[in-house]
């Protein structure tokens, strides 16, 4: 069944289940199937980064929220600022203690 790119568009902004991702990605991984024709490829081929972030690596049972997505992202960026912060402070303390010496 071919779709119309109106309906291609409209699917491609409805949310996506853990069911929906579940089954993608079992046949995602068994390859009987081009996965551009696979029935949920418009909801989750021009997500897939973010889906495959939300459902495994974040382990999220619930529907994707890319709000929630979002704040992840910005959270994780905050955390890595933060250690990059603590490193550069304990190089400068190192420095610090060495020249008191």
């Amino acid at each position: 069944m071919r779709l119309s790119q109106t309906e291609i568009q409209r699917r491609m902004l409805a949310n996506v289940t853990k069911n929906m991702w579940d089954d993608y990605r079992r046949v995602q991984e068994s390859g009987r199937m081009n996965m551009m024709e696979h029935w949920y490829a418009p909801e989750i081929i021009s997500r897939y980064e973010e889906l495959l972030d939300w459902f495994e690596t974040e382990g999220n049972t619930d529907d994707y929220d890319p709000e929630v997505m979002n704040a992840i992202v910005e959270l994780r960026k905050k955390k890595a600022r933060r250690i990059q912060l603590r490193e550069e402070l304990a190089r400068l303390d190192a420095e610090l203690g060495e020249e008191e010496e």
